[in-house]
């Protein structure tokens, strides 16, 4: 009898310990752990002066939206036509056709004093416009290869030029990172066209002059990419306030919460508001100091990401849990932006030398021996490659100039691609072969 009393007691006194010791942790758990100090991040913050409408490019683009004449009738046409697939003549004159108004208030928002998207709030404010600047750039594309096959070269040069110039303008929009990237991808395409196009186009000399110099406005800007940077870090601070005071949502901030933290709601000690913020300070300190790096600098800059994994165990016994799924969420889409930077410097370097390159040609009837012998009065020095920092590679016998690329391998040109699947297209296969390689 004393045995059992004693066995109900002492599974009485357990009881009472993990009653006790559960509403502790629910305690904890719904108070929270010890919250930081604000994030010192004064670094990271920009003056914003609001654009008038008349002085603002963002205001025509986006009445031009509304201005795309049979844009669902053609869209399967214009994505053939675009990728290679076929060649609609007929087509792509009509769309042209229809859509002279879209084009005259392009080259209305390119001579716009000013460029300045909206300022986003969180990462639920929307940005849909940019897909509608995409669909824009696609019909400038068309534009620009009908006036090729027409053997309209200078328009086609010209138009595609202004892909170059509208992307350059995105990029310098006051947005966060992804509108520098949809920028960086818009002058892409024009790039693209530009080397298609080299091959039927032989202007005089002082007009391949001229379109290198247009070029060398358009390069990569590194105020453009800080103030995105800056931009975006000011997104994920307000973010993080809006989700602990309730005026977001999880679905709207696109976080997966484990459903017991999910049943929690936001807490201080799932969300730790300060502790988080600081975080974000802290990378984006990092990538912005990373931004006027080479590629083989800029390793040892970056900063690294915790992972977070969505387990139960996670949610109790590390606090924060829910600044962690910010950080997994938001934190990754900016660490690829200085290599694509650099890329596009790259890019766009070797397309003005390829210009000058062929303008050279013309007037002394070979290519040049050296890129030295290109500096002058349209080139103050011979770039560098922004992957290695070492002098852009020039092969004036087989006609290329190329980069070392990710390996940081000096691989003499080659365009190899081991770790290419099968089936990529040659543009894409260049920025992931042994070297970068562009051939004029």
């Amino acid at each position: 009898m004393k045995a059992l009393r004693l066995v109900l007691f002492t599974v009485a006194v357990l009881l009472v310990l993990a009653a006790a010791t559960a509403g502790a942790a629910w305690l904890y758990i719904r108070r929270g752990a010890v919250d930081g100090p604000p994030p010192d991040d004064a670094h990271l913050k920009i003056e914003r002066v609001e654009l008038p409408d008349d002085e603002n490019a963002f205001t025509i683009l986006c009445a031009m939206t509304n201005m795309w004449f049979e844009k669902e009738e053609y869209a399967e046409s214009l994505d053939k036509i675009l990728d290679g697939r076929s060649w609609d003549e007929a087509v792509a004159e009509k769309i042209v056709q229809v859509n002279q108004g879209m084009f005259f208030s392009i080259e209305e928002s390119l001579k716009c004093p000013g460029f300045q998207v909206p300022e986003r709030r969180n990462v639920g404010s929307s940005t849909a416009y940019l897909e509608d600047w995409r669909e824009i750039t696609k019909l400038m594309q068309l534009r620009a290869r009908m006036f090729l096959v027409q053997g309209k070269h200078v328009q086609a040069f010209e138009q595609a030029l202004a892909v170059v110039h509208l992307g350059h303008r995105i990029e310098e929009c006051g947005g966060a990172v992804i509108h520098y990237l949809v920028g960086l991808s818009v002058k892409h395409m024009g790039l693209l066209l530009i080397e298609q196009m080299l091959p039927y186009f032989k202007p005089d000399p002082i007009q391949f002059r001229t379109y290198a110099g247009k070029l060398g406005e358009f390069g990569a800007s590194e105020d453009a990419l800080v103030s995105s940077l800056k931009e975006e870090y000011r997104i994920c601070r307000n973010t993080v306030e809006d989700l602990a005071g309730g005026r977001l949502g999880f679905e709207e901030a696109g976080i997966r919460m484990h459903p017991f933290a999910a049943a929690l709601g936001v807490t201080p000690y799932l969300l730790q508001v300060h502790n988080t913020q600081r975080r974000f300070a802290e990378f984006y300190t990092g990538v912005i100091e990373a931004v006027p790096l080479n590629q083989a600098e800029v390793p040892r800059r970056m900063p690294t990401l915790e992972g977070s994994a969505p387990t139960l165990k996670d949610v109790l016994i590390k606090p924060n849990y829910i600044g962690r799924l910010l950080g997994e969420k938001l934190l990754p889409f900016s660490l690829t932006i200085v290599e694509r930077k650099n890329g596009e410097r790259l890019y766009v370097n070797s397309m003005r030398l390829r210009l000058l390159i062929v303008a050279y040609e013309m007037e002394h009837g070979s290519v040049p021996a050296s890129l030295e012998d290109l500096v002058g009065e349209d080139l103050d020095r011979a770039p560098t490659d922004p992957y290695d920092g070492e002098p852009i590679r020039y092969s004036a016998g087989e006609r290329k100039i190329y980069s070392v690329g990710r390996d940081l391998k000096d691989s003499g040109g080659s365009t190899a691609a081991p770790t290419a699947p099968a089936g990529l297209p040659d543009q894409q296969r260049r920025w992931i072969a042994e070297d970068i390689v562009f051939e004029f």
